[in-house]
């Protein structure tokens, strides 16, 4: 069995090259050993994230809270949901995540990452929704009045 961090750096890098090829708006980093991907938003205290879960065999599409405004933000979020949805899709979740200091906002999608062919689709589906997330959010939080 393949290590978890060579794994992830293969998947990363392959989906890195499916970018390349097919062209993004995403501003990507030059590749991963890690079970995430950072792709940025535009503002401090919001990171939006590409993720993978080998053990819940899911890719995810997140938009991280954090910071001493986190709590404010995601509260004037919340507020936007429906709006939020009707650009993003029904699939979005709002969470605190466990410890109460960090908040996001995500979607997932199964996929068994030691099953090589099946990263074309979360490639494709992780690409689709990063660019989404940025396009939708980006604006958003930049206009976000926190103390």
């Amino acid at each position: 069995m393949e290590s978890a961090p060579h794994l992830y750096q293969d998947f990363w890098d392959r989906f890195l090259a499916f970018c390349r090829d097919r062209g993004t708006t995403l501003r990507l980093p030059h590749g991963s050993r890690r079970k995430y991907l950072p792709i940025g938003v535009g503002r401090k205290g919001f990171a939006a994230s590409l993720d993978t879960n080998r053990k819940l065999s899911l890719v995810e599409c997140v938009l991280w809270i954090d910071g001493r405004t986190a709590q404010e933000a995601f509260s004037q979020l919340r507020l936007r949901e429906d709006q939020i949805k009707q650009e993003l899709g029904k699939g979005i979740f709002f969470e605190k995540s466990p410890g109460g200091r960090a908040f996001k906002i995500l979607e997932k999608k199964p996929c068994k990452l030691a099953i090589r062919n099946e990263w074309g689709a979360a490639h494709e589906w992780l690409k689709e929704r990063g660019e989404a997330y940025v396009a939708v959010f980006a604006p958003i939080v930049r206009r976000l009045k926190l103390d």
